[in-house]
This record gives structure tokens, C-alpha cells and sequence, in this order.
């Protein structure tokens, strides 16, 4: 028996309707093929048809072809002088990726019977779109979120930052960047697009966006009034902050900031907080429940974001030290004001002083967040925290 093949991949899609298995494909392929020792081929997977061909065969029939397809199903072709040598396959989408097949074709005349075969792999095709502020004004940094779905790593990213209009930077007609969290300022008002190409080791997704720029002029913000921030740690490893603000207007939301060392470059943001704008006092809340092991003091910094313009407040620190740890809010405060008392293995008792030692109020069996409220006249006095075992002292404000 003289069988001759030739090695020819290709893939041609025709979008019909076509439904297959457990899952409706999108389009249909044809992989005409005559495998060599070892050939293998890598797709990114997509809800298409497969259609497998033996291209070049010149030797006599008829034949009978068997076909297993390693996914545990397979397909007979008889009388293929006739017959297209071609069965359709729909692979259903991979658990989990890379997913690795060997495709099987036995091939059966008068003669005798040969076999062949092939690897077939398919890869994650990411999913992809991107997401900017509801605000962007020119002359401040645009970050722009990539939301990428797939399970295995990517490797590459393509931003384009289409500024070709902008006649304050001529000499660099479109921004771009290689790095995962990439930021760009356009320096003038317009509509623009941000495009984003990412490839994993074999397959690739793109998205863009429009973005229209506001002028510097319509985007002066208007600092909110933050009336307190503090946090306290919960465990050894989340922290949790509050922070009360007054005369919201325009807020779009809040950045909390994390560092390690309080440096410049150090700070990383970590999530955003929505603003809810009231034109009262209101009271936010936030758990960072993801602090490495080995930070012995952590940082935090309150951000509020306004037209796309960012307003920086007061850094605190949270210290990992072992035992009891108090912190007050709001300090300085005006009537009523708030104890954090955590890590205590008992309740404490409290004790206020003014400046001569005399004591003028006091708490017992206290834990958790304690509510004082007092009648005190504007001065400068001391809150003594004690569990029996450990003693805070705190300087309190009043104003």
C-alpha cells in the first residue's frame, strides 16, 4: 500500500450556525494535516468546529478511516474515494489550561492498516476590556484598570495612548508602555483612545476605549473637610481604617494608599472607596485584609479624587506589635469622641485627666470601639487605657 500525505495547517472559519456537544460553537475551521514524528500544534481556544482532513492522498481505495480525537470520542469515515475524508469535532472548553490532546487516524485499504498522529494543545484565550475615571482632565495622570481573564500568565503589554493631536508634545505622537499598570497625561482637552494588545505565551486580546479629556480649567477640585483618619490592627494581617469627612461635593471616590516604609515611590494603592457625597458628616470604613507577613509598622495614606484630580490627606501609622493597641478618633474632637481598643486579651479600663492629674472621667470593662461623650472645656487632656497587664496613654485635643 502506498499512502502519500502532505503537511499542510491551515484554518479557515466560516460563520454559520452550528451546534455540537454541549456548547454552540461560533464558527467552523478546517485542518487539513499529514503529521510527522513529534508534529504538534498550539490553538488558542475558541467555540469552533475543527475539521480534519488527510491532505495529498494518492494511494488506491477505498479506505476506512478511524479517528480518535483524545478526548475520549472519535469518528469512521468509510469508502474515502467517495467519501470526504473530512470529520467535524467540537472540543468542549478546557477545565483548566494548558489542555493537551493526541489526535489518532487509522487508515485501513486491502493492503493493510497505518497510523498517524498528532498533538493538538489548547491555550487560555484571555478576555479583556478596560476601564478609566468618570472623570479625566488634562494635565493629570490618567490610570486606566486593564480587567483581564485568563489562566495562564500574561507576558506582554502593548498600551497605546493615541495622542497624535496633541500639539504640546509633537515629538511623541502616541504614548505608549510595556508595563501591566500603566498610566499617561494628556496634556490638552479632546477624545482620545487608549488601546491595550496583551499576549500570554501563545494567544493574544485587545481592547480599547475612548476617553474624553475635560480642560484643566473644569476640573479645580474643592478639597472635602476630613475630619479624622485612623485605623487599628485587627489581626496580623488586616488592618482596618475609618475615616470621617464633611462638605463632600463632586467626590467621585476615595484611593487608600499602603506602604511599608513611607517613602516616596513606596506607596501602592491598594482599592478605592465610592464617595457618597452627603452634605453632612459621614462616617467611611475599610479592611485591608491582605498585609504580609514580616511588616512590623504599616503605612496608610487617604486620597480623595475629584475630576479626575487627586487631593492627598494625613498618613497613619498601624503598628504589628504584639499586645494591646488603642488608638482615638477624631483627636482633636470637638464634644463626642471614639476609642479603638483591639489585641487585648481583656476588657480595659479608661481614665481621663486634664492637665493637673485630675481625673474626670472614667470607664470600666471596656472593649472594641467606645463612644465618650463629655462637656470638656477646650484644652489639652490624658485617656489612660489599662487591661491589667499593659498601660496606653494618649494625649486627647479638645477643641
Amino acid at each position: 500500500m502506498t499512502i502519500k500525505r502532505h503537511l499542510i495547517l491551515f484554518v479557515i472559519v466560516f460563520f454559520a450556525p452550528f451546534f455540537l456537544l454541549a456548547q454552540a460553537p461560533t464558527g467552523f475551521a478546517t485542518l487539513a494535516f499529514s503529521p510527522f514524528p513529534g508534529l504538534s500544534f498550539n490553538l488558542c481556544w475558541t467555540p469552533i468546529i475543527l475539521n480534519f482532513s488527510v491532505d495529498g492522498e494518492t494511494s488506491p481505495g477505498p479506505f476506512t478511516d478511524t479517528w480518535s480525537f483524545g478526548d475520549g470520542t472519535g469518528a469512521v469515515v468509510s469508502d474515502v474515494t467517495t467519501i470526504p475524508d473530512s470529520p467535524n469535532h467540537f472540543y468542549n472548553k478546557p477545565i483548566t489550561f494548558p489542555q493537551s490532546y493526541f489526535v489518532f487516524l487509522t487508515r485501513t485499504n486491502s493492503s493493510g492498516t497505518k497510523i498517524s498522529s498528532f498533538g493538538l494543545t489548547f491555550h487560555d484565550t484571555p478576555s479583556l476590556f478596560l476601564t478609566v475615571p468618570s472623570t479625566v482632565c488634562a494635565g493629570n495622570p490618567l490610570s486606566v484598570t486593564a480587567n483581564v481573564t485568563s489562566s495562564e500568565p500574561v507576558i506582554n503589554w502593548n498600551w497605546n495612548f493615541d495622542d497624535t493631536n496633541d500639539p504640546a508634545d509633537p515629538g511623541n505622537p502616541s504614548g505608549t508602555s510595556n508595563q501591566a499598570n500603566a498610566s499617561f497625561t494628556f496634556s490638552n482637552a479632546g477624545d482620545y483612545v487608549v488601546s491595550l494588545n496583551l499576549g500570554t505565551s501563545f494567544c493574544n486580546a485587545y481592547s480599547e476605549i475612548n476617553v474624553m479629556v475635560l480642560p484643566a480649567s473644569s476640573c479645580t477640585a474643592t478639597p472635602v473637610t476630613l475630619v479624622d483618619f485612623s485605623g487599628y490592627l485587627q489581626n496580623s494581617s488586616s488592618a482596618n481604617l475609618q475615616w470621617l469627612v464633611a462638605n463632600e461635593q463632586n467626590i467621585s471616590y476615595y484611593l487608600v494608599q499602603r506602604s511599608f516604609d513611607d517613602k516616596e515611590g513606596s506607596w501602592l494603592t491598594i482599592d478605592s472607596v465610592m464617595a457618597f457625597n452627603y452634605n453632612y458628616e459621614r462616617r467611611y470604613s475599610f479592611t485591608d485584609s491582605n498585609i504580609p507577613e514580616g511588616a512590623s509598622t504599616i503605612y496608610y495614606k487617604l486620597i480623595s479624587v475629584e475630576n479626575g484630580v487627586q487631593t492627598p490627606y494625613k498618613v497613619i501609622a498601624i503598628s504589628k506589635k504584639e499586645g494591646m493597641q488603642v488608638s482615638v478618633y477624631p483627636n482633636p474632637f470637638a464634644n463626642d469622641f471614639n476609642f479603638l481598643i483591639s489585641n487585648s486579651p481583656t476588657s480595659a479600663n479608661i481614665q481621663i485627666r486634664d492637665i493637673m492629674g485630675h481625673v474626670l472621667l472614667k470607664k470600666e470593662n471596656v472593649s472594641g470601639d467606645v463612644t465618650i461623650n463629655t462637656n470638656f472645656p477646650a484644652g489639652i487632656y490624658f485617656a489612660e487605657v489599662d487591661n491589667g497587664n499593659e498601660l496606653e496613654v494618649i494625649k486627647l485635643i479638645k477643641e
